[in-house]
């Protein structure tokens, strides 16, 4: 049987979701919230760190979770079991020898819808399915779990482009080579993720000063932003500082950053969930952050989803993705971008996550709470937007400049 192209494309900022297999008869929900995003943003982040341990890292963990997912909702038995155990790495409800792997009929996932519908203002996704062969059971849940539009294949994939462009109001411009399409061997899912707020309460620009940033390089003139919080949600043990700044919309960014005499390649080396997954109170912090603005490359993510024991969809042979199209597929490709933005007055990200599916024809205590606690960012650190919405690694903040002649919120 000829098999069809799918792409899933993803530009997206948020969420946490972790889907588990139920029993075909099951009505429950099969997503959880937050905990196996969480896990999935340590160890992505653990991965990129690894690759390229000097350099500046944003990825969208809750991007890659949202189109695994619904990957998965179209996944079958052995293939259905690969996904569910990568993705619900914190569910201990997996159904191993005793049961078959099976989505519930009909597919649900409280969690994702109820996510979707309760986004706050800073959050826009969109969701959509582009092709004419898709199974109408994979379009249903599509548009009623993901809250998906859907679209005939245009004939090439400017039309695509032009939208994730238009979705991530200019911050991504598409992830899909130029080229034309066929109606009868392509399909694309896309979701884009767009973030834009600014702080409740904000780093006032003349506070601004020329600092330096200790690089895994060397030191460096950066604009360090100053503020004095009389109360912030403050964490720290042996190893690490951590705060959570919030956004005037109610998400928060939280900023871990290891202590002088830890070494931050070590620390990223033994990173889990419990790291970054941090227990909080409200103290008075002196915070003092760089400006930093990073643009990831293109990230195949093929090879870190085969680390992870997840095999069969990207093999003609094995792939059992029957529920998400008349015809067989397997992934052909998975690429990964995001890009972040950080000033004085606020933050904007965007990412964009593309799967491509092909004809498979070929075989912390304190206890003196009093005294102003000082959390100043002058070397690596660790930034994520929610639970895991955006996560990555400043290195090396931009070069000094003593102001911004275009801030994001004018």
């Amino acid at each position: 049987m000829k098999k069809t192209i799918l792409a899933l494309l993803i530009c997206l900022f948020s969420v946490n979701v972790n889907a588990f297999p139920y029993l075909p008869d099951t009505e429950s929900a099969i997503s959880v919230l937050p905990d196996d995003n969480i896990i999935l943003s340590a160890d992505w982040l653990k991965e990129e760190y690894l690759k390229k341990p000097t350099e500046n890292i944003v990825i969208s963990p809750m991007s890659v979770y949202l189109i695994s997912t619904l990957l998965q909702s179209g996944a079958e038995n052995e293939t259905l079991k690969e996904l569910s155990e990568f993705l619900n790495a914190s569910s201990k409800r997996m159904r191993t020898e005793e049961y078959a792997y099976q989505n519930p009929k009909p597919y649900k996932n409280n969690a994702v819808s109820d996510y979707l519908n309760t986004l706050s203002e800073s959050i826009q996704i969109s969701n959509s399915l582009w092709g004419n062969f898709f199974k109408e059971s994979f379009k249903e849940n599509a548009v009623s779990v993901f809250k998906a539009d859907v679209f005939p294949l245009p004939e090439n994939t400017s039309k695509i482009n032009a939208f994730i462009s238009e979705k991530t109001m200019g911050k991504i411009n598409g992830i899909l080579p130029e080229r034309p399409l066929s109606p009868k061997d392509n399909l694309f899912l896309v979701n884009t993720v767009y973030f834009k707020d600014e702080w409740r309460i904000p780093f006032e620009t003349y506070e601004t000063k020329k600092a330096e940033f200790q690089t895994p390089a060397k030191k460096k003139e950066v604009a360090m932003m100053h503020h004095i919080f009389r109360s912030l949600p403050y964490f720290e043990n042996e190893k690490i500082q951590a705060i959570a700044l919030p956004y005037k919309n109610g998400d928060k960014m939280y900023l871990i950053l290891p202590k002088k005499e830890v070494s931050f390649s070590e620390f990223m080396s033994e990173l889990s969930y419990k790291d970054i997954f941090l227990n909080m109170r409200d103290l008075p912090v002196l915070v003092k952050l760089p400006r930093f603005k990073i643009e990831s490359e293109t990230i195949d993510l093929i090879p870190y989803f085969k680390s992870n024991n997840v095999q069969r969809i990207f093999n003609p042979a094995l792939s059992e993705l029957g529920s998400v199209s008349d015809k067989e597929t397997y992934v052909s490709s998975f690429l990964h971008r995001a890009v972040i933005e950080v000033d004085e007055t606020g933050t904007e990200a965007a990412a964009v996550t593309a799967i491509a599916m092909a004809n498979s024809a070929m075989p912390f205590g304190l206890k003196r709470q009093d005294m102003l606690l000082e959390f100043i960012a002058d070397r690596p650190f660790i930034f994520m937007i929610n639970d895991g919405l955006f996560i990555g690694i400043v290195n090396e903040p931009e070069d000094y400049t003593s102001h911004k002649k275009n801030m994001l919120f004018p």
